[in-house]
């Protein structure tokens, strides 16, 4: 991954841009370059333009009426194939089995590449976009030494309808390699992504056996961004009957995490309020004036006015 953001929450989006995922358990660096792999690395291949070429068009529908279409398109072109261009979209939009909830999820991708003798080289660009009305809540929890109540129908939502969990990712990544001798590569790549996410979000708290509980609403724009860049040398050589593998490489990797950076007291939100997880109260909508809420694209100009939270 190169050192650079990758959302977590845009619903798979990555497994269906990836050609395939590698999982590297144990220090990786000596072989793949960058810095902070002790652990392991993770390494998300791009799909590539084949010599076939590739139209593909599926469809999938899922309860109660998520509807979703998905684009596979690739060429190449050149006289021996080695320029390849490659574009996968994909998106859905409709209820869920949850009460209130309906998921939009739209994912679009920009895969070139150019394969010469020598030399190859790659560019990759990729949107992605989710919105979610009354979004399941994440953060609940149950008062202390009281009974724990028996789990709620699974299509039981508390959110109310007008809560809401939008967020966006972008990403542009490039490659360059040349070959100066058969088992010996020169290469530098470099990248940048930028993750916006908005939320209008209600956490519940249960106090009794009969599954009363409190609920509060709370919102937290926050905007991450990463930056990476390396140049390395990567080479293969064997002594005998032992091969071995070697790479040198400089990296340098930034990554950026923006929230909150906005003045609480100006946000109106309800106080605490009674629910049921087994009959849920929801407020009704215009309860909450979301006009004014600040929003993650704002973050330089909240930054500015109110100061901000920067972790690196």
């Amino acid at each position: 991954m190169t050192g650079y953001f990758i959302s977590p929450t845009l619903d798979g989006a990555f497994s269906r841009e990836s050609e395939q995922v590698e999982i590297l358990k144990g220090p990786t660096a000596l072989v793949n370059g960058g810095i902070g792999r002790v652990g392991g690395t993770i390494n998300l291949i791009p799909k590539r333009a084949t010599t076939e070429p590739l139209t593909r068009i599926t469809t999938t529908f899922t309860s109660d009426a998520q509807l979703w279409s998905h684009l596979d398109f690739g060429r190449r072109f050149g006289t021996e194939g080695e320029w390849g261009v490659h574009v996968n979209g994909s998106y859905r939009n409709g209820n869920t089995p949850y009460d209130n909830n309906s998921v939009e999820v739209g994912v679009a991708s920009l895969g070139l590449d150019y394969r010469g003798e020598r030399f190859r080289a790659s560019l990759d660009l990729n949107h992605s976009t989710q919105n979610i009305d009354a979004p399941t809540s994440l953060f609940n929890s149950a008062a202390r030494g009281i009974v724990i109540p028996n789990a709620p129908n699974g299509r039981i939502n508390l959110s109310s309808p007008f809560e809401y969990h939008d967020s966006t990712y972008n990403m542009i990544a490039g490659r360059v390699e040349f070959d100066v001798l058969p088992n010996t590569t020169i290469y530098a790549a470099g990248g940048a992504s930028r993750y916006r996410e908005d939320f209008l979000s209600s956490s519940h708290r249960i106090i009794d056996a009969s599954g009363a509980a409190e609920a509060t609403l709370a919102i937290q724009p926050q905007q991450i961004q990463g930056f990476s860049g390396e140049i390395g040398l990567r080479s293969a050589f064997d002594t005998g009957p032992v091969g071995h593998q070697f790479n040198v490489s400089l990296a340098r990797a930034l990554n950026e995490n923006y929230r909150g950076g906005f003045a609480p007291a100006t946000i109106i939100l309800p106080g605490t309020y009674p629910t049921n997880i087994y009959a849920p109260v929801y407020l009704p909508d215009g309860s909450v004036d979301t006009s004014s809420f600040p929003r993650s694209e704002q973050f330089a100009t909240v930054r500015k006015l109110v100061g901000h939270q920067c972790s690196r």
